[in-house]
């Protein structure tokens, strides 16, 4: 297993990461592999993202022995104020999180500003010698959203595909009864994109070998993930 841990929520997720790391070149042989996981995979019973900041402390434990040597982490910010949403409140709980457990444990504490660096990620440091910690809060480290507006921004700007997005936002507007909820329109629009492509209903690790996602419109996020694992 390698020493370089990203924790995401859950499989989808893990296997987006896995092919966006790849295009990147953070996992060519000239460079150390990262092991994308969830929190099913570090042994939680489920995934998602309140588990994902109950595995923390396990982490930070692996970091202090060494079993890891670079920790981090991505979750959706989801939104405002449902069920703790936002990024301001994702980030404070990831930030809790942590904080009350070095605490509990008398070991220092990382230094967490108030406000999170906009756009450009955040990557923790600690006051006594443990390794740095990432956090990237989706979409963009700076607004509400899941990963789901993130792959929105990526989508090619081929006259083609943005005309399949046009139109699936047409046919989302025009539904007789819309049964989602408004804060899920994101994921009602890139699942309708998918399923037009040439293969319906393609997996975005394809979309992103494919290039109908295209890499250089998430530079914030590559140069953060290239920060946090250099």
């Amino acid at each position: 297993m390698s020493k370089k841990i990203l924790l995401v929520e859950g499989n989808d997720d893990r296997a987006f990461f896995k092919a966006f790391c790849k295009k990147l070149g953070l996992t060519d042989v000239d460079v150390p592999e990262i092991a994308i996981v969830t929190p099913k995979d570090r042994g939680s019973q489920r995934n998602g993202w309140t588990n994902l900041i109950d595995r923390l402390p396990t982490e930070i434990k692996r970091l202090r022995s060494g079993d890891i040597d670079k920790l981090a982490i991505v979750i959706d910010a989801d939104f405002e104020p449902d069920n703790n949403g936002g990024v301001t409140s994702r980030r404070n709980l990831v930030a809790k999180k942590i904080n009350d457990f070095l605490q509990e444990q008398n070991y220092g504490l990382y230094e967490i500003s108030d406000q999170p660096n906009y756009k450009t990620g955040d990557i923790f440091k600690h006051s006594n010698g443990l390794p740095d910690i990432g956090l990237w809060i989706m979409p963009d480290h700076q607004n509400d959203g899941m990963i789901e507006n993130f792959v929105e921004q990526m989508i090619s700007t081929d006259a083609e595909q943005q005309s399949l997005l046009a139109h699936a936002d047409l046919s989302i507007n025009n539904l007789p009864a819309k049964l989602f909820k408004g804060i899920h329109e994101s994921k009602a629009r890139i699942y309708t994109w998918r399923a037009w492509q040439k293969e319906p209903g393609i997996r975005l690790p394809d979309a992103l070998s494919e290039n109908l996602l295209t890499i250089e419109a998430a530079a914030n996020f590559s140069n953060w993930l290239v920060s946090v694992f250099k």
